[in-house]
């Protein structure tokens, strides 16, 4: 029952546009997908917005509820979640209370390796609740 985050008009195509007739699902996966692909250990990631996110323990499992694939128009689509083991409550709790600062893939508190820290920011990213600091432009 809640909006997509709204962005300012400089930031990438990272969840629904208001200003288009109608939702352009390829665009919006493949700008998700884009920028999950590019990120990598190194990467510096936070939340879309401060309040696009929920965490909650359910049994065993950790679930992100999520806004950034909702439509515009009211009660159009369920509450949408994604399941982690509750190992990675941690490092999801760690990006909510680290807003609006970005944090490094790498140091992202999980007991698992780097490759485990990239799938979950790859897995964020590619559901549009993340978003990466691009690096500095090479001169």
């Amino acid at each position: 029952e809640r909006l997509p985050p709204l962005l300012p008009p400089s930031h990438p195509t990272l969840v629904r546009n208001p200003g288009k007739d109608g939702d352009d699902e390829a665009l919006l996966e493949k700008t998700r997908e884009k920028l999950a692909g590019k990120l990598t250990p190194a990467s510096r990631i936070r939340l879309l917005r401060h309040n696009s996110v929920r965490v909650q323990v359910e049994g065993p499992l950790c679930v992100v509820y999520h806004a950034s694939n909702n439509s515009r128009d009211f009660h159009s689509k369920e509450e949408q979640g994604l399941e982690f083991d509750v190992d990675y409550l941690q490092a999801l709790n760690q990006l909510v209370t680290a807003y609006p600062s970005y944090l490094r893939v790498r140091d992202l508190q999980f007991d698992g390796e780097d490759d485990e820290k990239l799938e979950l920011a790859r897995v964020l990213a590619s559901n549009g609740i993340v978003t990466r600091l691009d690096p500095p432009a090479k001169t």
